[in-house]
Order: C-alpha cells, then sequence, then structure tokens
C-alpha cells in the first residue's frame, strides 16, 4: 500500500510546512517581546520607607535603581481610611436632624481627602453625600448613607501622595480597581478614566473580582481597551470573570505572578527570586508583582533592594530585560494557514485507518475532501473551538502512528552493537514521528490567547490515554500496517488473541499485577494536566529545581525517566528475541511519547523552552535507558 500512503503522507508534509512557518511567526513576537515590569505595591513601599524614616519618594528612587519599573496603587476604602487615621467615622444622632438615608459622619482634617470621598461616592454610589455642618458650629463634615457598598466594599481612587512620589522617581503606575456589587457603566466610565488621568500603563484588579463582574465585564474590556490600558492576568489567583476579561482585551494582556505573603513565608529569597524567573522564563509572564519578604524584619529595606536586585540580575543572565512590559497583540493566524495545517492532520488520521483497513486512493482523496470542507466550516464558525479539536485529534493521532509505523527489530543473530544502534534508531524515529504531531499542535495554536492562556488546548487527560489505548490494540492485536500478511488473515488473528486473553485463567499473581497498575495509572492520570489533581512531593519539588539549574529547560520525568528509557529497553530485548516484556515496555515508552507531544500542547510556554525541553528528554532518557540495556545485556 506504499502507493496509497503516499497521498496522506504529501497531506502532513504539506500541513508540517505550514506550521514551520506558523511557528517561526510565534517565535518572533516572543523573542520581541522580552521585557519583564517589576512592580512594587505602593502601600508596602509606604510600610518599608516609615521604618526607616524616608520619604515614599526616596524609598521607590531605590527600587528603581535596582530594577523596579512601576508601582502598583490601589484604590482606598473607607475602612482602610479609617484604619489608617486619615478619616473618622460616627454614628449620625437624631439631634444632628440628617434627613435619612445619612446616619455616618465622616470627619478628617484633610479637606483635599474628603471631597474625593465626595466625588469617589457621587459618581459611584446612586445617592450622592450631603456636606453638612454642626448646629453649634464648626467645619462642615462629610454626611454619607450607611450601606456596606459606600464603607467597606467601594474603592474611592488612589492616594494622590503615592501617586506623585511615584511619578518624582520616574516610575511607572499600576492601578489596582477594585470591583463592587452596585458597580454601574457610569461609575466604570468613571473608574478607568480616572485610571488613565493618573498616568496609569496598565489594570491589575484587586480581591477575587475583575472589574465589571458579573455584568459588565464585556463594557469594561471596551473601557480599557479605548483607554489604552494593558489587563494584567494573575495566574494562579482565580478571580472571578477573569477569563472572560482576558479573552475580551483582544490582545491587551499581560500575565502576572506574584507570591502571596503567606507563600512568602515559606520561602527564602533566592526561592522567591528562582520563583519569578521561572514563571518570566517558562510561562511568558511579564509583569512580576512584588512584595517585601516578610521574614526580612531587620534592615528590612536594604534585605529587599538586595532581593530585587537577585531578581534583576537574575532575569538579566536568562536573556529577559527589566523594563516596562507590553502585550503580544492580537497575534494569530490567517484561515488560509489554519485550512492548510488541518491538512496535516486529516493525512495523520488517514494514516492512521491505515493500521486497521486497507484504503484506496479514491477514498484518501474523498476522505480529504469532506475533511477540509468539515476544518473550513468549523474554521468560519468558531475559528478558536475549531483549532482546538485539530490539536486534540493530532495529539491521539500522532504517538499513535509513531508506533504503529515504528517495526522493532527483531534478529538474534545481530551483535550487541548493532542491537544498540537499532534501539536508539527505534526511540529516535519513534519522537521524530511524534513530534510532527506536536509541531503541527503547536502551528494550529499559535494565537495570542493561547499564549497569554488567556485559552489554552483542551482534553490534556484523553491526548494521553487515548494513545495508550491505541496503541496497545495495535501490539497486543498485531495490527500493523508494515505487515505483509493480508488484512483479513490480522483481523481474524487479533480476534483470536484478545479472545484468548479474554479467556485466559486470572491468577492472583496477575491480579496483583493489575491492581498496581491501574493504581499506576490513576496517579500518572490524576497528576496530568493544567490543574494536576495530585501534588508534587518536596523532595521532587528540589530535584527538578536542580535540572533547571543544570540544564535550563527541565525534562520532564515522564520522558527522561520513565518513556524514553522504556522505549529503549523494549527495543533492545525485541531485537534480541526477548519478547516477554516488549508489550509492557512499549506501553510505557508510549506514555514518553505523549508527554513529548503534550510539552507542544503549552503555548503559554515560550518555544525555545519546549524545544530544548524535548531535546534534554531525549538525550537524557537516551542515556539512562543505555545503561540499562548495558545491564540487561
Amino acid at each position: 500500500m506504499v502507493t496509497t500512503r503516499a497521498f496522506p503522507l504529501l497531506c502532513v508534509a504539506i500541513g508540517l510546512i505550514t506550521a514551520l512557518y506558523a511557528i517561526g511567526q510565534r517565535f518572533r513576537v516572543e523573542q520581541r517581546n522580552r521585557a519583564v515590569e517589576l512592580a512594587i505595591d505602593a502601600n508596602d513601599a509606604q510600610a518599608l520607607a516609615d521604618s526607616e524614616g524616608l520619604s515614599l519618594a526616596e524609598v521607590l528612587e531605590r527600587f528603581r535603581k535596582v530594577g523596579v519599573t512601576s508601582v502598583a496603587v490601589s484604590e482606598e476604602t473607607l475602612v482602610n481610611l479609617r484604619d489608617a487615621g486619615k478619616v473618622v467615622i460616627l454614628p449620625a444622632t437624631a439631634a444632628d436632624g440628617l434627613p435619612p438615608p445619612f446616619a455616618l459622619k465622616v470627619f478628617s482634617t484633610d479637606a483635599r481627602l474628603l471631597a474625593r470621598i465626595a466625588q469617589q461616592v457621587t459618581a459611584k454610589f446612586p445617592i450622592a453625600p450631603q456636606w453638612w455642618a454642626p448646629r453649634g458650629g464648626g467645619e462642615a463634615v462629610l454626611a454619607l448613607p450607611n450601606a456596606r457598598a459606600v464603607v467597606a466594599e467601594m474603592g474611592l481612587g488612589v492616594d494622590a501622595m503615592q501617586v506623585e512620589a511615584a511619578q518624582r522617581a520616574g516610575l511607572r503606575l499600576i492601578a489596582r480597581l477594585k470591583n463592587y456589587p452596585s458597580l454601574n457603566r457610569d461609575a466604570l466610565a468613571f473608574m478607568i478614566d480616572e485610571a488613565k488621568k493618573v498616568g496609569a500603563s496598565s489594570v491589575v484588579c484587586a480581591e477575587d473580582e475583575v472589574l465589571g463582574y458579573r455584568d459588565l465585564i464585556e463594557e469594561a474590556a471596551q473601557r480599557l481597551r479605548e483607554a489604552q490600558l494593558n489587563y494584567g492576568t494573575i495566574e494562579f489567583a482565580k478571580q472571578k470573570g477573569d477569563a472572560l476579561l482576558a479573552r475580551e482585551m483582544q490582545g491587551r494582556v499581560v500575565r502576572v505572578h506574584s507570591i502571596m505573603p503567606k507563600e512568602s513565608l515559606l520561602l527564602s529569597p533566592s526561592e522567591a527570586v528562582e520563583r519569578f524567573v521561572r514563571a518570566a522564563q517558562e510561562r511568558n509572564v511579564r509583569l512580576c508583582y512584588l512584595r517585601p519578604l516578610p521574614q526580612l524584619k531587620k534592615d528590612a529595606l536594604q534585605d529587599n533592594l538586595r532581593y530585587v536586585q537577585a531578581l534583576s540580575d537574575r532575569l538579566r543572565r536568562v536573556g529577559l530585560t527589566p523594563k516596562p512590559s507590553r502585550p503580544f497583540g492580537a497575534f494569530e493566524m490567517p484561515f488560509p494557514l489554519l485550512l492548510l495545517m488541518s491538512l496535516g492532520v486529516i493525512g495523520g488520521a488517514l494514516l492512521l485507518l491505515e493500521c486497521f483497513t486497507p484504503v484506496a486512493l479514491p477514498v484518501h482523496v474523498g476522505l480529504t475532501a469532506i475533511g477540509l470542507v468539515l476544518s473550513s466550516f468549523a474554521l468560519q464558525l468558531s475559528p478558536l473551538l475549531a483549532v482546538k479539536l485539530l490539536a486534540l485529534a493530532a495529539s491521539g493521532t500522532f504517538p499513535t502512528l509513531a508506533f504503529a509505523y515504528s517495526p522493532l527489530p527483531q534478529d538474534p543473530t545481530r551483535p550487541t552493537s548493532a542491537v544498540f544502534r537499532l534501539a536508539f534508531f527505534v526511540l529516535l524515529r519513534t519522537s521524530a514521528i511524534t513530534l510532527v504531531g506536536a509541531l503541527l499542535i503547536a502551528g494550529l495554536l499559535a494565537h495570542w490567547r493561547f499564549m497569554t492562556q488567556t485559552d489554552q488546548f483542551m482534553g490534556i487527560k484523553a491526548s494521553q490515554l487515548i494513545p495508550v489505548l491505541l496503541i496497545a490494540v495495535i501490539y497486543i492485536g498485531g495490527l500493523f500496517p508494515h505487515q505483509q500478511s493480508p488484512w483479513h488473515d490480522r483481523w481474524r488473528s487479533a480476534r483470536e488473541k484478545f479472545q484468548a486473553l479474554l479467556d485466559h485463567p486470572l491468577f492472583v499473581k496477575y491480579a496483583l499485577l493489575g491492581a498496581v497498575m491501574l493504581l499506576g495509572g490513576l496517579l500518572w492520570i490524576a497528576r496530568t494536566g493544567n490543574e494536576p489533581g495530585v501534588g508534587v512531593s518536596e523532595w521532587e519539588l528540589r530535584f527538578r529545581s536542580l535540572l533547571e539549574r543544570v540544564l535550563i529547560a527541565r525534562p520532564r520525568t515522564k520522558e527522561f525517566l520513565l518513556g524514553h528509557p522504556a522505549l529503549l529497553l523494549a527495543a533492545f530485548l525485541a531485537a534480541r528475541g526477548e519478547k516477554r516484556y516488549v508489550i509492557p515496555l512499549l506501553l510505557i515508552g508510549a506514555i514518553g511519547q505523549t508527554s513529548l507531544l503534550n510539552t507542544f500542547c503549552h503555548i503559554h510556554t515560550p518555544l525555545h523552552v519546549s524545544l530544548l525541553r524535548t531535546f534534554n528528554g531525549l538525550w537524557l532518557g537516551a542515556g539512562i535507558g543505555g545503561l540499562i540495556c548495558l545491564g540487561v545485556g
């Protein structure tokens, strides 16, 4: 069937060439965006300034010199102002003569602050505040409704002194805007206009809701875009509405990483530096939101300056620059290129179909035409969903093809050196076929949403499990396209093998072995995906950190310690005519191949990191597998 396979191979080649072009465009975008913004919280900086008897501007100037580029200023609430001693809040009494619903009196020695509170409440709350003069005379104070939204939930603007200090230090501003339940369109527009007026370049939402949640998220995105403000999406924070707001920003998105105060209690400065660098280097984080490390008490300012300096130096060493960040923009692939890449996935599916039944050339052509029509319709109707479905199809197809079209050498007469060469060749050939699918996925998902993890590959667990099951069917049933026996004979043989397997007596040792394999499989699947259900142990975290320091891009454990050595050993044993453990080892080897492909499904990881991680996994896995083969041989 060489002539019939030539057509789907041509389709795969066309798709792969197109994917390489798309990947090249993505690589250029990633390499042009190497600036990482270091931001410090204004309130934290103020606390450090107070502890040293310095002004906020002086402290911010010192942080600027060690690499800080921005200051995050948060909206204050009435509760914050009261706790800071800036205002006094008293309940109104009947003697005050205030009409309902004005039940609170707000006093302050700062007239500008009271004016700001009045302006903010007027713009954001249905009931405007009133100025009230005591009956016995005295300075007028502000009367407010006793509503939780006004007192505790509503932001009342940013501290003008913090803004001035940041500007004097030559630092950019990041506005921390706070959502609240009674937010309306006019209030939303007012908040974004105020952020623009103070000179903010980005908005990072405060607390557990994004601005506009729940009904005004699209409006918030439109207002932010019109004001040319970037949106900072905080990874791992799980703010309500974050995904929708990020998607609506049309590329004006910057990934943010921060270490929460509770987490930082467990970290040394060097560990915190490594965590920020890893986020920037491996996950396209472009804004590091720094909080002072709480365990640094004596000489806290100097210790934190050294901490930021160490982070700046470390970022430069890995090729990143502490500078104001910018988003990736609305980067995406046009429809014709996506359609050509879908042709590669269709070709792979046709090759996989050949494993199970012979297909004539006209049928190949007809199925390809149908696939292109369906892909075209899906890409026009919902491009992002279509590319995710195509990527999922590729993830199940190409690792399976890698095993189906990689016959194991079986010649016990070969010398040991030749057996080693053949085993290494099987590992490289299998990985190369899997890599074709990985590159198709990387090309299909070359889009700003996937690069910022605003959207992501779907079906991670399915993409790991399905190829292993298909490979098991192909190997146990003997359904190999490279074998010369007629198809009907192979199908009959496969049925007989599976029937014999089902009729085989179940011994205790096999039951125990099956239970162990099931437990291992459940653990493997639980640890797979964007949000694994099983955590990573402390010793494994330390081992990963060591690999990162030595190899820059840490290879995946499932590849270099498990899958690749198992595949190499399976090929080695098969070449020597020892078939007893070959199929179980091949299935373990399939885990390594699905992991290799899965590396390229994480588009928010820069392309060069994924390539280096794959290369490190291959040479390390080949080395470990070679040593095991030497021990066995």
